[in-house]
């Protein structure tokens, strides 16, 4: 059936204030840019970004599954791990060599790319901060990326998408 003639409740009143669903032709890699923008290492040691990598494919009956991945900041080279809520796998992003934003954002970009289903874009560095794009390998939707640091920010560039031929079931 035609799921977007289908009649659901806060849809059809008018009360739906959320994200239209995908076109059933759509797919996409969610794509997540990370900036960094302070030269000052402490402001980021022992502080974390947490990507959520997907794992497998969106089906009609459910979300695809997902890893938390925390990774953190190592600005002394022994600096501890911190211990994040949910995470389930830890990569150390040894910092303590760089001396500005562009060296840890290259820095975090090696460690990005050791993940499996997950890769990043060369490091932006023209303007006055240094940025990546970070790709799922996967298409469909994932957790937003979250982070500790005020000195990294954190903006969806491509929201992951799957053609399932059932959205309602993801709702």
């Amino acid at each position: 059936s035609d799921w977007k003639k289908m009649a659901y409740n806060g849809i059809e009143s008018g009360t739906w204030s959320g994200p239209l669903p995908a076109d059933s032709s759509e797919n996409a890699a969610e794509v997540t840019r990370i900036t960094l923008t302070s030269d000052d290492k402490g402001r980021y040691d022992g502080n974390w970004i947490n990507i959520f990598r997907k794992d497998s494919a969106d089906t009609t009956s459910s979300a695809g599954t997902e890893t938390s991945i925390v990774f953190w900041f190592d600005g002394t080279g022994s600096t501890s791990q911190p211990t994040v809520s949910g995470a389930e796998a830890y990569v150390e992003v040894d910092i303590s060599g760089g001396s500005t934003h562009d060296d840890y954002a290259g820095l975090l970009k090696s460690a990005i790319d050791g993940v499996s289903n997950l890769s990043s874009s060369a490091v932006d560095t023209s303007g006055a901060d240094a940025f990546l794009d970070v790709t799922q390998g996967l298409v469909g939707d994932v957790s937003n990326v979250t982070t500790n640091c005020g000195d990294v920010s954190l903006a969806v560039q491509t929201a992951g998408v799957s053609n399932v031929s059932d959205p309602k079931a993801l709702w």
